[in-house]
């Protein structure tokens, strides 16, 4: 089948045929933009056509562009060209593709597209993208809300094939072969969470910065496969880092949907404001309009100054964190509501001097939450006492997680826990 006026295509051929500018107006992510933006973002990307069949996208490869299809129809495809191929979904005018392979450090494709008729669409490289999302950070959560339509998608679209599979099964094969139809099915689920945890753990710091006159330390340890706390170190302008700790309400993969959206928010307002109590309030006013009801965010936020131990910290709603002294263990106590509840909420700054030799432990609350093996909660007692207990010369955290450890597994929250120890 070839396009009106133009001449056939040949096999992987393609060619820029017209103006992106009409494609991106009807886009389910650009079409809101203002006509000026939208021109900017038009002069970076290109038109181009494909056959029915053609694949565009291809599994298992690198990625470097996005591409939203302006007309035709196509098909998301896992398994290409293999005895296991299975269309997962279909798309057609408007939908934005490739761009779970940018969120991913591998950067490889995640399925194959194919058009299922001829097919126009706008490529858009991933470098004008990421241009295009430091000018507009709140398209970050317009896509992390797709992703995750896409992903209930694929689901159902998964758990109805695997019914349709179980029932064929069951009219001509035995109870064991059905057996094994079950735990392909686990297999699958498995897969995707750990793929799932994957792109979440890479969203975390890879390791503590370098900050002068200041040691970082982070655990991070999921209740589930996937998790809703999470932690970074973002640098400032004056040298000095902000430490970010933050707990999405609920667990598994609602919670790390909103965690991943909230900490990209949290690192773009922190390139406009350098004071906690400020990012804060910025992150609140973007995601209190959008959030479900019953989620919120607690958040607290510490910026450390390089070399003079001064230490600023703002909080929505996260458990108080611990100043440990030679002579005691001090709560410091800075409150705020929870991010997202209210739009309208401000946050209370507090200052603290930490002296040389001196640490402030910062943790979630799936720490004073966690149950000992007497059934008890640790609580905020239990957790003071073992931070009186422990040398400043030495990091609280192993007895800490010892303390988690021996107690009950059941029920357990998600745990993060950082240490800041000023040298």
């Amino acid at each position: 089948m070839n396009w009106a006026g133009l001449p056939a295509t040949t096999d992987c051929e393609e060619r820029a045929v017209s103006d992106p500018l009409h494609i991106l107006r009807v886009s389910e992510v650009f079409g809101d933009l203002p006509e000026d933006e939208l021109r900017a973002i038009a002069g970076m990307a290109s038109v181009r056509r494909y056959d029915a069949g053609q694949p565009f996208i291809v599994e298992d490869e690198p990625g470097t562009s996005l591409v939203v299809i302006g007309a035709g129809e196509v098909e998301i495809v896992r398994g290409l060209n293999t005895p296991d191929e299975r269309i997962i979904d279909e798309n057609g005018p408007g939908a934005l593709l490739g761009e779970m392979s940018y969120f991913v450090n591998d950067g490889l494709r995640t399925a194959s597209v194919r058009g299922r008729t001829p097919v126009e669409l706008v490529e858009l490289p991933y470098q004008a993208f990421t241009t295009l999302l430091g000018a507009r950070p709140r398209l970050a959560v317009e896509i992390v809300r797709m992703i995750a339509a896409r992903l209930l998608q694929t689901d159902r679209i998964t758990i109805d094939l695997l019914r349709q599979r179980n029932r064929q099964l069951a009219e001509t094969l035995d109870a064991l072969r059905a057996a094994q139809s079950e735990l392909i099915a686990m297999e699958t689920l498995e897969h995707e969470l750990r793929l799932a945890r994957r792109i979440q753990q890479q969203l975390l710091p890879a390791g503590a910065p370098d900050l002068p006159g200041w040691s970082l330390r982070a655990h991070w340890e999921p209740a589930a496969q996937v998790s809703g706390d999470f932690y970074d170190f973002i640098p400032s302008s004056n040298g000095g880092y902000a430490i970010v700790l933050g707990d999405v309400s609920g667990k598994g993969m609602p919670a790390a949907l909103v965690m991943a959206t909230t900490r990209a928010i949290i690192r773009a307002a922190a390139a406009e404001h350098s004071a906690p109590e400020e990012i804060l309030s910025s992150v609140n006013q973007l995601l209190a309009p959008d959030m479900t009801p019953g989620t919120f965010v607690t958040c607290l936020i510490a910026h450390a100054e390089p070399d003079s131990g001064q230490l600023r910290i703002a909080n929505a709603g996260q458990c108080l964190p611990y100043l440990r002294t030679p002579d005691a263990t001090i709560p410091l106590k800075a409150t705020g509501m929870p991010l997202g509840l209210l739009a309208n909420s401000t946050y209370e700054p507090i200052e603290t001097q930490v002296a040389h030799g001196e640490d402030v432990v910062i943790a979630s609350d799936g720490l004073i939450e966690a149950r000992l093996a007497s059934g008890e909660f640790l609580g905020v007692d239990g957790v003071a006492n073992i931070l009186s207990r422990v040398p400043l010369t030495d990091s609280p955290i192993p007895p800490l997680l010892d303390a988690v450890a021996a107690g009950m597994r059941q029920d357990r929250d998600d745990l993060t826990i950082v240490q800041l120890s000023r040298l």
